[in-house]
């Protein structure tokens, strides 16, 4: 088995940039997801998804020759944990998005970090510090923001269609 090298070392900016990237594209899954399932069926979506990211992490691996495989005794823990956190979650998503609206799927998103901290400070004893309480409260504010916006477009086209019939 080869051996792993460590990643390069990154520039902060660098991995800030990073992480915005990868959150930006997170986001955008959402709506092309609600865009997908109005072309195809949810399941079609969820392995059209698995199959574009075998095929990315899997050419990532082999270039980076970091390919090992679970222990025997591991392989059905990965299972489950691929089952649950993986696919059925996807499913959820994609048949979810059928029915709702995006602006739905943000609020649901929005709101994960304020559960996970409740959950964290109740079980676990975690504190919230201030940036990530700050962090938490722009999302909240952008998603409510967002929504404000949408409703408003929404109430401007119910008055127009109003006004021409």
């Amino acid at each position: 088995m080869p051996a792993i090298t460590p990643e390069p070392e990154r520039s902060r900016a660098g991995a800030i940039l990073a992480a915005l990237f990868a959150v930006v594209v997170w986001g955008a899954s959402f709506i092309a997801t609600k865009i997908a399932v109005g072309e195809a069926a949810p399941i079609t979506v969820v392995w059209l998804r698995f199959g574009m990211g075998v095929a990315v992490l899997g050419i990532v691996v082999l270039s980076r020759r970091q390919l090992s495989l679970p222990a025997a005794g591991d392989i059905a823990y990965f299972a489950l944990l691929g089952f649950l956190g993986i696919a059925f979650h996807q499913w959820l998503q994609s048949n979810g998005l059928v029915t709702s609206q995006a602006s739905t799927t943000s609020w649901i998103v929005a709101s994960t970090p304020i559960f996970m901290a409740l959950l964290g400070w109740m079980v676990l004893g975690e504190r919230v510090r201030p940036l990530a309480a700050l962090g938490i409260g722009v999302a909240a504010f952008g998603v409510v923001s967002e929504e404000m916006d949408y409703r408003s477009d929404s109430e401007d086209e119910a008055v127009y269609r109003e006004r021409q019939q």
